[in-house]
């Protein structure tokens, strides 16, 4: 078993959005077949000067935009696109193609970024480029677009402004859903002169990719999902199991702790105290993210278990959040809980997240009978602040519904799945692996949700897997089910 060794934390998907817009019916048949997509065209240019403090490296790095000959509301739409070569004297045939996930992510193409990634390629050693692209509307691709009641914590210009109540916004808004980002990777394939690639998504992206791969079957050489989101529920609910997973590791991880265990209150009952005080009134988290402004939140318990929520990414964060909390019930001094309330400042103020995507895409592939049994068993001090959504998030008609379960492509298949994730259950995704033909399910141990971004083990499973080679020692009884169908040779 390998140990998880921290390469790159992109950002991750932002589960406390709540979505604003929903959407109407496609046809059944809507994967069908693929619409041809538009004429485009990749424009190459310099990489940001901040590669100079990158790691040496013999390996090429591209930049550029990909020109995707669509428009929106006027506009067109530019995708800006980094490529990672393996080699320096050839390009890959069959690249590896990055779906950041969120929905809504970008793939965090600035220049800090970019260094980041250039370690990532060292560290990773896949034998394939890299492809990695900023979706419509995310980062740094442009036009930038949100609803008008959002523009004081909008993107900076140039963006489009929509009214999104409106009728006259549904064709833009739909050019922000599944199909349209389907269609811009077919369109980057196009661009990059490349017939096929393997596509490695992660988080929300494994949907995208699973799209694609409908509309695009023979455009598909493999698939790699990292921690695929399986439930098709609205945005509030999965962001309120995420919640509930997360709440029940922490009590779990202090059950293993002899200190928090004996401590009185319990931690349990820590948290009840303060939701039930934050309900009454929320009080006043200050703090200072260096080099970026101080700000102020009022800590409601909706905030508090956002927070709690994002800290659970990471399960290295688990004891520092239970000391946290250990000392705040011991103190009730509210500069305990600052560190805790910045994960979910910088999430909330994220310049390269697109709430609108994420509101779009989610409820794109909502069904309205899918409930999450996480927050209907949700213990009775929770459930409070946890109301059942029933899908009234998503009900505002704007733009067709996608099939959230497509046909499995007839391709190999790699899931991936930390076993310490609390934001994608594991036994629906084991059950997902089990269930479908040349699909190989892992477990990587010790690691949390999005492992391939940051975990060692799980960036050398993919290796073996691109390379068709057997898998490392570390996945050696990894398997969190068996048997597993092998994958074709």
């Amino acid at each position: 078993m390998c140990a998880a060794a921290a390469v790159i934390r992109i950002p991750l998907t932002d589960v406390l959005r709540v979505a604003v817009v929903v959407l109407l019916w496609l046809p059944s048949n809507a994967f069908a077949s693929a619409a041809p997509v538009a004429d485009s065209r990749i424009v190459w240019s310099g990489c940001p000067a901040s590669l100079a403090n990158a790691p040496v490296s013999g390996a090429r790095m591209q930049c550029g935009w990909l020109h995707t000959g669509s428009r929106i509301d006027g506009q067109g739409v530019r995708l800006r696109v980094v490529v990672l070569r393996a080699r320096p004297d050839r390009d890959s045939r069959q690249p590896v193609v990055y779906i950041p996930g969120g929905p809504g992510d970008a793939a965090g193409l600035a220049g800090a970024a970019l260094v980041r990634w250039r370690r990532f390629q060292q560290y990773a050693a896949w034998p394939r480029d890299i492809v990695l692209f900023d979706p419509r509307a995310t980062g740094l691709s442009r036009p930038r677009v949100q609803c008008r009641d959002s523009l004081s914590a909008g993107p900076p210009p140039p963006r489009v402004v929509l009214d999104c109540s409106s009728p006259s916004a549904r064709s833009s808004i739909e050019s922000l859903g599944p199909m349209a980002q389907a269609s811009d990777i077919a369109r980057l394939l196009d661009a990059l002169h490349v017939s096929s690639a393997d596509l490695w998504a992660v988080s929300y992206g494994s949907r995208i990719a699973r799209t694609f791969a409908a509309l695009f079957p023979a455009r598909v050489n493999a698939l790699i999902l990292d921690s695929p989101v399986t439930t098709v529920g609205p945005p509030s609910a999965d962001r309120r199991a995420v919640v509930v997973r997360a709440l029940k590791k922490l009590l779990a991880d202090c059950r293993q702790r002899l200190v928090c265990r004996l401590q009185v209150p319990s931690l349990k009952a820590t948290l009840a105290e303060m939701l039930a005080a934050y309900d009454r009134r929320a009080p006043e988290v200050t703090g200072a993210d260096v080099p970026r402004r101080r700000w102020r939140v009022r800590l409601t318990p909706e905030r508090l278990l956002s927070a709690l929520a994002l800290a659970s990414y990471r399960p290295s964060q688990a004891a520092t959040t239970v000391r946290q909390l250990q000392k705040f019930a011991s103190s009730a001094d509210l500069r305990v809980l600052s560190p805790l309330v910045a994960g979910l400042v910088r999430t909330v103020d994220n310049p390269g997240h697109s709430r609108l995507v994420f509101d779009v895409t989610r409820c794109a592939y909502f069904r309205s009978q899918d409930q999450h049994r996480a927050v209907r068993q949700a213990p009775a001090w929770l459930a409070r602040y946890l109301p059942t959504s029933g899908g009234e998030d998503c009900a505002w008609p704007t733009v067709g519904k996608v099939d959230p379960d497509p046909p499995w492509p007839l391709r190999p298949t790699l899931v991936i799945h930390g076993a310490d994730d609390t934001v994608t259950p594991a036994r629906p995704i084991a059950a997902l692996a089990q269930s479908k033909r040349w699909t190989l399910g892992v477990l990587i141990p010790g690691a949390g949700h999005a492992a391939t971004l940051d975990n060692r083990c799980a960036q050398q499973v993919v290796a073996r897997f691109i390379a068709r080679a057997d898998l490392p020692g570390c996945a050696v009884g990894a398997d969190w089910a068996a048997p597993y169908r092998q994958r074709p040779q």
